[in-house]
C-alpha cells in the first residue's frame, strides 16, 4: 500500500491495529493521511469537527457577512473541501520525498487548521497590530471600488482595483470627473467615501442591465463579471466551452451529471464512473486479496459482507 487516508477520531484506527506507529512497523514507506476536525493531539483532540465549526473557530464567520450583521459562513463547505486539497499536497509531497528516501510520512490536516491557513490576510492584520479585521460584505479589504454593486436587472461584480482602472471606469460609466473629484480622485479617498461612490455608481448601473454593463466596462478594459445563479452559471457560454459538467452512466439512472474536476491536464480527465453501489466491487478487491468465489459466499452468509 502507498497511501492511506482516514478521518477518524484520534483512538478510532490504534484502537483498530491500524494506527500511524502500527502500520509504519509493518510498511515503512506507507504514507499516512490523517484528516481530523481540530488536530491529532493538544486539548480539543477528541472532539468531533464539522466544517461550520472550522468556519467558527477559523476566524472565516468572523469576517463573513455584511457590515453590521452577524458572523455567518460561507455558502459551501469551504473547510471540508480545502482540507482535502491541502491532505492531496501533503501526500504529493510525502511521495516525492519517498523516491529520494524511501521513507514514508505522516501527514496531518485538520479542518481548524485549514481555515485558519485560509485566513492568512486577515490574520496578519490582527498579528501585526491586534486590529480585528471587520465584515465587508462583498466589498474588497484595501480597493475601491471593487465589489458587487446593483444593476437594473441583478447585480455585477466590478474589479476597478487600481487607479488607472478607476479612471477607465469613471469614463466607462459616463463620468470621467469622478477621476478628479476630491473624494473619489485616490484610493484612499475612495475607500473613506465609498458610500458616496457607491450610491453615485449604482445610480448608473439601475440605468441598464447587468450584461449591458459588463460589455461596456469589458470594452474599456476594466474586469468585471456577472452575479449569477446557479442556471445561470451552468448555461454560462465560458462554463459550457471548458466542459466543466461531464456525464457518467448509471444503470438505474442514466447520464448523470458531474463536476468534473478543476484541473485540466490534456483531456484524459474525465468522469467515468458513477460511485459504486454498496458491495458492487466486492468479486474483484477480495478475489485480489486471495479469497475465493467459496469464502464470499460463506461471509455473505454470516452477513459479513
Amino acid at each position: 500500500m502507498d497511501v492511506l487516508v482516514e478521518n477518524y477520531r484520534p483512538t478510532v484506527m490504534p484502537r483498530a491495529g491500524l494506527g500511524w506507529e502500527q502500520l509504519r512497523e509493518v510498511n515503512p514507506r506507507l504514507v499516512y493521511a490523517q484528516l481530523s476536525g481540530l488536530g491529532y493531539d493538544g486539548p480539543y483532540a477528541g472532539r468531533g469537527g464539522f466544517d461550520l465549526i472550522a468556519q467558527g473557530m477559523g476566524g472565516i464567520m468572523h469576517v463573513t457577512g455584511e457590515p453590521g450583521g452577524p458572523p455567518t459562513s460561507v455558502g459551501l463547505p469551504i473547510c471540508d473541501l480545502g482540507t482535502g486539497m491541502w491532505a492531496v499536497q501533503g501526500i504529493l509531497a510525502a511521495l516525492y520525498e519517498r523516491q529520494r528516501t524511501g521513507k514514508g510520512r505522516l501527514v496531518e490536516c485538520s479542518l481548524l487548521e485549514t481555515a485558519i491557513g485560509f485566513s492568512s490576510w486577515t490574520s496578519a492584520q490582527w498579528l501585526a497590530d491586534h486590529e480585528e479585521p471587520t465584515r465587508e460584505g462583498s466589498r474588497h479589504r484595501q480597493n475601491a471600488p471593487y465589489q458587487r454593486m446593483r444593476t437594473q436587472d441583478g447585480y455585477l461584480m466590478i474589479g476597478a482595483a487600481g487607479q488607472a482602472l478607476w479612471e477607465r471606469c469613471a469614463a466607462a460609466l459616463g463620468h470621467a470627473e469622478w477621476g478628479s473629484d476630491p473624494r473619489f480622485a485616490t484610493n484612499a479617498a475612495r475607500m473613506k467615501n465609498r458610500a458616496a461612490l457607491e450610491a453615485e455608481m449604482e445610480t448608473v448601473l439601475a440605468t441598464g442591465t447587468t450584461e449591458h454593463w459588463v460589455g461596456v466596462l469589458e470594452a474599456a478594459g476594466v474586469p468585471c463579471g456577472p452575479v449569477y445563479n446557479y442556471g445561470q452559471m451552468f448555461a454560462d457560454p465560458q462554463v459550457k466551452h471548458r466542459e466543466m459538467v461531464h456525464y457518467a452512466s448509471d444503470i438505474g439512472l442514466g447520464d448523470v451529471p458531474h463536476i468534473r474536476t478543476p484541473v485540466k491536464i490534456g483531456d484524459s480527465i474525465k468522469v467515468r464512473a458513477v460511485a459504486p453501489k454498496l458491495g458492487e466491487h466486492n468479486a474483484e478487491i477480495y478475489e485480489k486479496l486471495g479469497y475465493g468465489a467459496a469464502d464470499l459466499a460463506a461471509l455473505k452468509a454470516k452477513s459479513a459482507i
